[in-house]
């Protein structure tokens, strides 16, 4: 793996509200780093569409709705050779587009390359909060690409992307999801201005500058942050979630907690500990 350096997620559109009411509050002390228009197909709990292209049988939904169990995310959310494991927002952008339609938040997942490398935290200072421990926000480790996603809650239609840029700040960008194809280069850029001096993100992550190899106004590196440790959850106590979750009852939940523990090795790794919490100076 890359450097663990990690970025903050940031609020989109949807999240400027949350973002403004937690400044207040001390803002995030967490760092990872679009519910968009949906495609013409329907989508569905666990990321699958149910336009002519999908491969479930009548038989299989049957079976499903029978013993109460998610369906195994089908192999449409599989990513081509090479695309699984993105270094870079634009890797993670073109691993996206290559995905079949509707591109949603547990098939991006499912996609990745194993093992995968996961820390949770149940911090709720965030733009993307978490719900508690079994909806923690979830940071995944892809090389030194750091993306974020939580199962409950306000941010669980958002996947939030931080790239590193030196040893402690990191370019942070995020999707609303489900997300239509192509998805341009700057569209993780899009919702991230708050004013002509800063972005939402700049309200925890200090020190905003231009990103000047990226074509977007929006796109600024700051600070990189990590989780405060007091709030990190055990990955065995989030693998107990996974194993306890209802999906008759939290149809969107288990698919997420699915996509994560369902589809090979899943390993804890954490953040470097060079790297400040929002409570550092």
């Amino acid at each position: 793996m890359g450097p663990s350096t990690p970025s903050r997620g940031c609020p989109g559109a949807l999240g400027l509200m949350t973002a403004l009411a937690l400044l207040a509050a001390g803002c995030a002390d967490d760092d990872p780093a679009s519910q968009g228009p949906t495609s013409e197909s329907e989508v569905t709990s666990d990321g699958s569409s149910t336009t002519d292209t999908d491969t479930d049988t009548d038989a299989d939904a049957d079976a499903d709705a029978d013993t109460g169990t998610l369906p195994v995310l089908p192999a449409r959310c599989e990513a081509p050779p090479g695309l699984g494991a993105p270094q870079t927002i634009a890797e993670a952008l073109a691993l996206l587009n290559a995905l079949p339609p509707p591109i949603t938040v547990p098939c991006v997942v499912q996609s990745l390359d194993r093992p995968l490398a996961i820390t949770a935290t149940t911090s709720t200072i965030s733009a993307q909060p978490a719900v508690d421990a079994g909806s923690p926000r979830i940071f995944i480790f892809s090389g030194p690409l750091i993306l974020s996603i939580v199962p409950g809650g306000t941010g669980r239609d958002l996947l939030e992307f931080g790239e590193p840029r030196g040893e402690l700040e990191s370019l942070k960008g995020e999707l609303e999801m489900p997300a239509l194809q192509p998805i341009p280069a700057g569209k993780p850029f899009d919702h991230l201005r708050y004013n002509e001096q800063l972005t939402v993100c700049g309200f925890c992550h200090r020190d905003e500058r231009l990103a000047v190899d990226q074509d977007h106004p929006n796109a600024l590196i700051s600070r990189a942050l990590r989780p405060v440790d007091d709030r990190l959850v055990d990955l065995d106590d989030l693998r107990a979630e996974h194993a306890a979750c209802a999906p008759d009852l939290e149809p969107e939940r288990c698919a997420i907690l699915s996509a994560v523990f369902d589809h090979g090795p899943v390993v804890e790794e954490r953040f470097a500990e060079e790297l400040g919490t929002i409570f550092d100076p």
